[in-house]
């Protein structure tokens, strides 16, 4: 088994190619880079980022294990940003999704374990069950203006309110 190095700066290598020492300093990997089995970049719990970017002439893109949040991270840029909100996704070790950003449901549902929870229908939002606004002086508003609307008023009640040019009806409930 050999190395062949051609004119054109190109490496070839038949077989395996196994490392048992240390590579320190950035890697660069053809463009046909083809992985048959499993690849582990570091050890476990050694306080170490790890990172893959894809690299692009106009986009950044950085996929890897933000070791000291214990986060899987997928960023467009060319690093982890500083807190988790600032990065485009990420995963907690408890299963939690974060997104920055709007999510884009291409398909008419969303569901939970077992069923639908939120279902699409053209402009309509269908829900499963409860729906929870979890402040006070939380608003439910309808209309393209927000012209009435329910607002949870603490230790008071819900407020109905109709607001127009002509009337600013309030109902106490």
């Amino acid at each position: 088994t050999c190395i062949t190095f051609d004119g054109s700066g190109n490496t070839s290598m038949p077989g395996n190619l196994s490392v048992t020492g240390n590579i320190s300093g950035n890697i660069t990997l053809p463009s046909d880079f083809n992985i048959d089995s499993s690849l582990t970049i570091g050890t476990d719990a050694d306080g170490t980022d790890r990172i893959i970017t894809f690299g692009h002439s106009t986009l950044k893109m950085v996929v890897g294990i933000d070791d000291s949040e214990d986060r899987f991270i997928i960023n467009t840029g060319s690093a982890f940003e500083g807190t988790v909100a600032n990065n485009s996704l990420s995963i907690d070790s408890n299963d939690h999704l974060y997104i920055k950003g709007n999510l884009i449901v291409q398909g008419n549902s969303v569901s939970g374990s077992t069923t639908s929870v939120m279902t699409f229908d053209a402009d309509d939002v269908l829900f499963s069950d409860n729906i929870k606004l979890n402040t006070d002086n939380s608003i439910l508003s309808f209309g393209v203006h927000d012209e009435i609307f329910f607002t949870h008023r603490h230790d008071e009640g819900i407020r109905l309110q109709a607001t127009s040019a002509a009337t600013n009806n309030v109902v106490n409930v």
